[in-house]
């Protein structure tokens, strides 16, 4: 699949934020993606640190400020909700297929590049490598649990992952 279709030149970006918006239950939230060559730390504001690890880390967040965050329980302030996971190169990580059941794989750069290549063309980048939650950090919250409908099992199937279990599948099946 990566070969194939002209997909043979696609590179997805690494060191760099890569956002998508998905709509999920008539709910609109931001996925950010950000595949580290190494870890490192990033600084949101004086109090905050995210320590982002060599892989694949996520940031699911509201796209809307509300009294309610839709994707979290217990936000009140008003300000976006944001939820971050980082995956270690290497680091099995479970998405849920389409027939409920967890599917799992290990975080690599071919694995970014399927979820990259799985929605080619429906990502932002930041050019100035600097997340949104870290630009604007006096608008965000940071969660440590999302509510049920935005498992990040569903959100990563919703986003990109549809090709990713379709080959999880196959190779499971041989």
């Amino acid at each position: 699949m990566v070969t194939g279709c002209g997909l043979k030149d696609l590179a997805a970006p690494k060191d760099e934020w890569c956002s998508y918006t998905a709509e999920m239950d008539s709910v609109k939230l931001d996925a950010y993606f950000y595949y580290a060559t190494a870890d490192k730390s990033v600084t949101i504001d004086d109090n905050r640190t995210i320590n982002l690890v060599k892989g694949l880390n996520v940031v699911i967040a509201d796209v809307d400020s509300a009294e309610n965050s839709v994707i979290a329980e217990g936000v009140t302030s008003g300000k976006k909700a944001y939820y971050f996971q980082s995956f270690a190169e290497g680091q099995k990580m479970s998405v849920e297929g389409d027939d409920g059941s967890d599917k799992s794989f290990s975080v690599s750069s071919t694995a970014w590049l399927l979820i990259y290549a799985a929605n080619y063309g429906g990502w932002d980048t930041y050019s100035n490598k600097t997340l949104p939650i870290v630009k604007y950090s006096t608008s965000y919250e940071s969660v440590q649990n999302l509510k049920d409908s935005f498992d990040l099992k569903k959100v990563l199937k919703k986003i990109a992952l549809s090709k990713l279990i379709e080959i999880l599948d196959s190779d499971s099946a041989e």
